[in-house]
């Protein structure tokens, strides 16, 4: 609750959002759109924040209705006036209550979507910018309410394609059109043929948007919708790959314009990256050559040729192909691209995104099944952790924070699908030693790789033999130390979290074994340091270690047994009673349809609910399955560190994930649910 809501009245919010807008006007002689550096957009970024927390009190309507906003629209002449209007519309309708009525919203997108003949004698092209803005914080309004859905696609498809002289402006526009798209895809634009041909039109012209980013959130937009269509899905991939791979053709075989050619890669990887093909399209014979035998030669001539000059070409061309490697599965092109990648890396060692792409061969390839791929695998993390071992050998770790990132996200997936292989690696003890000095590393995202590997590491599910030799006899006690020492005298407060994460999943493990090591970590910490300044006293090392092995903890006697007589008895844990705020994430293959309730299988499938055969009839082929949902469960955006930064600074207490619902799918790679869980299908990962 802002600090200032229980001390003023709607009018006088009204009153001081009347004068936040006047403050935010431009100057009636501005030309342009609204300058990022200048003063006004730095109040301007200010004043969003500070509406949008006032607005809950004050609600969006009135905030329209008792301002007169829509009026102003209409009638005032003076197009500052207007614009500034529409900011602070654009400020808050995100956050209108979905109990409010609908017809102020009717209202204001009739106005704005003919905001041009209603006011003919007040037109600015920052107007048109806001206005896009307010159409693309209406996503989520789209969803229930897509008959406005056509209107304000096609006001956004011509506001890209009649703003060619206007970057900004087309920038804005398809930032708004993607925000739609992702947010209504799935339910109301499903195999949507006159969008599709619009959009590829305007992607295959897409050089007149000068703004790149303008330009790939369009092809992103195209593939998205392009992914929801069934029918001649190959031939309209086919369409929009076609324009940039000729001219990605002609910029590479030119060798004057390598930076050209960084531009194409990523639109090649934009559209790659939303693309969800069908298994007759992975199959298609008008899809294979384009992948086979345009894009990945343009793309060796590239790596070849650039690796010594230009490592932003090279990264970004191994990030094209991490988007068509994780949607296309090209499995003939494995070979060719570890044969590639390895000698260059040997040379080019600082080119940290051959090991990254390394670790999406691992990901998608990788079987324990499959002898021969699974061994030609390792031997190139071999090859790789060879030259990463020279490469950090030769230099400070802290110079090279990319490089220990992607090499232990190489590790952590090699891990995950070769197990046993991996643990039973020569070039595993190195890769130890490297993982003990790299704890220490004050670098958020290269520390948060070593310990997500560490964390993988220590779970006994991949073998529990292999593990328990590995931890008692090479790994354990060393990794106590370094994880001690690292928080002590290394690491920021903000890493310490996830060293405790790994004390804690070392104590889950083997617990009296972990007790010992700590102990005499803690003791050979203050006998070796008694002068040094450390970030904890010994009082409170005493402490911890105390804190770490409460003996008052329950006893194997205490436990519980399996019955609900003797479950029911367990008290509420303090946690959970005594926090005001919790939260409870209810997140899966449910979440694609994103229709009723997590209950979307049992309702359909199980009780076959009217609403919900409707709405599979409505957005689906005949013979879709809920199955297939799976495959568009993807979770590209997770990162539950972010997440875990946005619940910490609500005033959360506790987090619960649902980690499996009803129909069985779950979030980790369970042996009991075989190719129904999140590593088997959708994001191939573990999610918890």
């Amino acid at each position: 609750m802002p600090i200032f809501a229980s001390s003023y009245q709607p009018g006088s919010g009204l009153r001081l959002l009347a004068a936040l807008t006047k403050h935010c006007q431009m100057e009636a002689d501005t030309e342009d759109m609204l300058d990022s550096r200048s003063d006004l957009y730095d109040l301007r970024c200010r004043v969003k924040d500070l509406v949008k927390e006032m607005i809950a009190t004050i609600g969006v309507n009135n905030y329209i209705l008792g301002n007169n906003i829509l009026d102003t629209i209409k009638t005032v002449n003076a197009w500052e006036m207007i614009e500034s209007n529409l900011f602070i519309i654009d400020c808050i309708i995100g956050e209108r209550d979905s109990n409010e009525d609908n017809q102020v919203i009717v209202e204001l997108i009739g106005l704005v979507l003919n905001y041009s003949t209603l006011n003919p004698n007040t037109q600015h092209i920052q107007i048109y910018a806001t206005i896009c803005g307010i159409l693309g914080e209406l996503s989520e309004w789209l969803k229930a309410n897509p008959v406005f859905l056509d209107p304000i696609l096609n006001f956004l498809l011509n506001m890209i394609a009649n703003s060619q002289k206007n970057e900004e402006l087309s920038s804005c526009a398809a930032q708004s059109l993607q925000n739609i798209i992702e947010s209504c895809a799935s339910q109301h634009l499903v195999g949507n043929a006159n969008l599709v041909s619009i959009l590829i039109q305007i992607c295959c012209r897409v050089d007149f948007i000068k703004n790149e980013e303008a330009a790939n959130n369009l092809l992103q937009c195209c593939a998205a919708i392009i992914s929801t269509t069934i029918q001649n899905q190959d031939q309209l991939v086919a369409q929009l790959l076609t324009p940039h791979l000729e001219k990605l053709q002609e910029l590479v075989n030119s060798k004057t314009n390598s930076n050209g050619s960084a531009v194409y890669f990523d639109r090649i990887a934009a559209i790659f990256r939303k693309l969800r093909l069908t298994q007759s399209s992975l199959q298609s014979q008008l899809l294979i050559p384009l992948v086979t035998d345009q894009l990945w030669p343009l793309a060796s001539i590239a790596l070849t040729g650039h690796a010594a000059t230009n490592p932003q070409l090279i990264e970004r061309c191994c990030r094209c192909l991490r988007f068509v490697i994780r949607c296309f599965r090209p499995s003939w092109l494995l070979q060719p691209i570890v044969n590639q990648i390895v000698p260059l890396y040997q040379q080019f060692p600082k080119h940290s995104s051959f090991l990254y792409l390394g670790s999406i061969l691992v990901d998608e390839f990788a079987n324990e099944q499959e002898v021969a791929i699974t061994t030609g695998l390792i031997q190139m993390l071999n090859e790789f952790s060879m030259t990463t071992f020279k490469l950090l050998c030769d230099s400070q770790l802290r110079l090279h924070p990319d490089t220990i990132d992607d090499f232990f996200r190489l590790c952590t997936r090699t891990l995950q699908k070769c197990s046993i292989s991996f643990l039973t690696n020569p070039m595993l003890d190195n890769i130890l030693n490297l993982t003990l000095a790299s704890i220490q590393l004050d670098h958020r995202e290269a520390n948060s790789s070593v310990v997500k590997f560490v964390i993988e590491l220590i779970d006994i599910k991949y073998s529990k033999e292999l593990i328990d030799k590995l931890l008692k006899e090479r790994l354990g006690q060393r990794l106590v130390e370094a994880t001690i020492n690292a928080t002590l005298f290394h690491l920021p407060t903000y890493l310490v979290p996830d060293m405790s994460d790994i004390l804690w999943s070392l104590i889950t493990w083997n617990r009296m074994l972990v007790k010992e090591w700590l102990g005499s970590t803690l003791k050979a910490i203050r006998e070796q340091n008694p002068t040094t300044i450390m970030s904890a006293t010994p009082e409170q090392l005493e402490e911890f270690y105390n804190n770490c092995f409460n003996d008052n903890e329950v006893t194997d006697e205490q436990k519980y047994a399996p019955n609900w007589d003797s479950i029911d008895k367990r008290p509420l844990p303090g946690w959970y009673d005594e926090a005001k705020i919790g939260i409870f994430i209810h997140w899966g293959v449910f979440s694609v349809p994103s229709f009723g309730s997590e209950w979307f299988w049992w309702s359909w499938s199980g009780t076959h609910d009217k609403a919900y055969n409707d709405f599979m009839s409505h957005n689906y082929k005949p013979g879709f399955t809920y199955a297939d949902f799976a495959h568009q469960f993807t979770a590209e955006f997770y990162d539950p560190n972010h997440w875990a930064e946005i619940f910490k600074a609500s005033g959360a207490k506790y987090v619960v994930l649902t980690s499996k619902h009803h129909e069985g799918y779950t979030m980790w790679p369970s042996k009991t649910s075989f190719n129904w869980n999140s590593v088997d299908i959708g994001p191939n990962r573990d999610l918890l």
